[in-house]
């Protein structure tokens, strides 16, 4: 297993830009994870929902990943790469291909997408992830694309795995599990849940949100 990241801060999930004739533009990416590590970054997320991870091919995907993490070695911050499917296998062989890499510190990892397997289902997932996967884990709840809603009790006990160091709640409303999840201590120990839950809502969160304790993402804008 990775050593455990430290995931305090605010980490800046990037767009992936791309030239007019619809090709991976890997000198923006550059300037961009740049940009967003010398503004005061703490680390970058790469291939997450805002770099439209789903349209990317894998030779794209490496190259994200690769120019992402040269800008986090060049600024000696963490990069966290998402990795999103269904399949419990192919997931786990996801993450043990990035933690061989050696520059990610943890992946981002939303509910198996469309499937809905429900809640005992999602954490059968991701206990496999934790137990087999080699990389520390960020949960993503985000029922609005994957279909599968968790509630209060599900994300705690996904906080409890080994392998998790962090959540990131973006339901896209304050609805009444996020304000369970508000008024109980933090599920994952150490403390390091990621509480956000849209990027509209990124300033309204950050008296909150903006702590030590609760760190928040804020995409960027894609340079064009």
């Amino acid at each position: 297993m990775t050593p455990e990241p430290n995931v305090n801060g605010l980490y800046v999930p990037l767009v992936t830009p791309f030239t007019d004739d619809l090709r991976l533009a890997p000198d923006a990416l550059a300037r961009l994870a740049d940009e967003a590590l010398s503004a005061g970054a703490s680390g970058l997320v790469a291939l997450g929902t805002t770099a439209e991870t789903a349209t990317l091919n894998a030779e794209e995907r490496e190259t994200v990943v690769r120019i992402c993490s040269a800008a986090c070695r060049a600024h000696g911050a963490p990069l966290i790469v998402g990795v999103g499917t269904n399949d419990t296998a192919a997931a786990i062989t996801s993450l043990r291909e990035l933690a061989a890499k050696g520059d990610v510190a943890a992946a981002l990892v939303p509910a198996p997408p469309y499937i809905r397997p429900g809640e005992a289902g999602t954490l059968a997932h991701f206990t496999a992830l934790s137990e087999h996967g080699g990389l520390p884990l960020i949960v993503y709840d985000i029922p609005y694309r994957t279909g599968q809603t968790l509630g209060a009790g599900t994300i705690a006990a996904l906080g409890r795995l080994p392998g998790v160091v962090g959540i990131k709640h973006a339901t896209g409303v304050i609805d009444p599990t996020t304000m369970e999840l508000l008024a109980s201590p933090c599920p994952v120990s150490p403390c390091s849940a990621v509480t956000t839950s849209s990027s509209r809502r990124s300033s309204r969160r950050a008296p909150t949100g903006g702590s030590s304790r609760r760190p928040i993402c804020v995409p960027p804008t894609s340079p064009r």
